[in-house]
C-alpha cells in the first residue's frame, strides 16, 4: 500500500489478519470493491507460492489482499516466517493490516452472530478464554503490522473509509 516511485511496478500484497470477529471479512469485501484481488483463509505456507503467481505479471494480481487467521490452526504459526521470507526477497511490496477490538465488543459480536470462536470449536473453552488466548497467540503478528485498526467503535461504513485511507498511502 506504499507507492514510492521506484516501487510502482512492483505488485502489492496486503496480509489482513487480527482478532476473530474484528472485521476481516468486511475489510476483504471493501478491498475487493477497491480493485484488490482477494483471498480469504489462505494457509501461510502458501504465501510464497502466491507471490510467485503475482510475479508472473498477471495484471489482476497487481494488488492482492489475503486474509489469514487462526482458522488455519497450526498452519498460522508459520505466518511471521513466511512474511519474513517474502520481505527478504524484495519482489513485492508487502504490508500487514491487523484488526482488533475490545474483548467486550468481540464477545458482543460473537453473541450476535451465534458462531463459535475458532479456538473453541469443541466447546471446551469459554468465549472470553478463547479471545484472551487468541490475543496472546496474535501478539507477535500484531507487533509487525504496518496498520493496526481498532474496530470497536467503527460502523461498517467507517471501517470501509479507514481502509480506503490506508490503501491510498
Amino acid at each position: 500500500m506504499n507507492n514510492s516511485e521506484n516501487e510502482i511496478s512492483k505488485s502489492e500484497l496486503l496480509v489482513v489478519t487480527g482478532m476473530s470477529g474484528a472485521g476481516k471479512s468486511l475489510v476483504i469485501q471493501s478491498l475487493e470493491d477497491m480493485g484488490f484481488f482477494c483471498v480469504d483463509n489462505l494457509p501461510p505456507v502458501l504465501l510464497p507460492k502466491f507471490v510467485e503467481l503475482m510475479e508472473q505479471g498477471n495484471p489482476s494480481l497487481q494488488k492482492v489482499a489475503i486474509a489469514i487467521d487462526l482458522r488455519g490452526k497450526e498452519l498460522f504459526k508459520s505466518l511471521i516466517k513466511e512474511i519474513d521470507i517474502i520481505k527478504s526477497r524484495n519482489d513485492v511490496i508487502l504490508d500487514v493490516m491487523f484488526l482488533e477490538a475490545t474483548t467486550e465488543k468481540l464477545i458482543s459480536r460473537y453473541k450476535e452472530s451465534r458462531r463459535a470462536h475458532p479456538l473453541n470449536q469443541n466447546g471446551q473453552m469459554s468465549l472470553i478464554d478463547s479471545i484472551l488466548e487468541e490475543q496472546q497467540l496474535l501478539s507477535n503478528i500484531r507487533s509487525i503490522a504496518n496498520y493496526i485498526i481498532d474496530t470497536t467503535e467503527l460502523k461498517p461504513k467507517e471501517l470501509k473509509e479507514r481502509i480506503k485511507r490506508c490503501s491510498s498511502r
